[in-house]
């Protein structure tokens, strides 16, 4: 959880706010323009690069957050989203929001 010295020195901490009230444990704020970490819930919880072992293959694939954020998420060939050092499944698009 943030501390009232994160609270205070930062703008961007009330958004986070909102996120913590509906259940997310971990919330990271990140800026479209360059990819700033604007605010984060804890000092870990930012874009990191870490490889990913697929299970059943066992192949290691690097995985950079940050091009995840760039990543053309309409791509119907794009099967998972990594962030966290997770990969979380994509069950359903936005049709309505061209991948941005």
């Amino acid at each position: 959880t943030m501390t009232a010295h994160e609270e205070a020195g930062n703008a961007w901490y009330p958004y986070l706010k909102p996120m913590l009230a509906a259940g997310f444990t971990k919330a990271t704020l990140i800026a479209r323009a360059n990819y700033a970490t604007l605010a984060t819930t804890a000092q870990g919880h930012v874009a990191t690069l870490w490889n990913y072992t697929d299970p059943e293959t066992e192949k290691v694939t690097p995985i950079n957050e940050n091009q995840e954020l760039l990543d053309n998420w309409m791509d119907n060939n794009k099967k998972a989203f990594s962030f966290y050092g997770q990969r979380f499944n994509i069950i359903l698009r936005d049709e309505n929001d061209n991948g941005q």
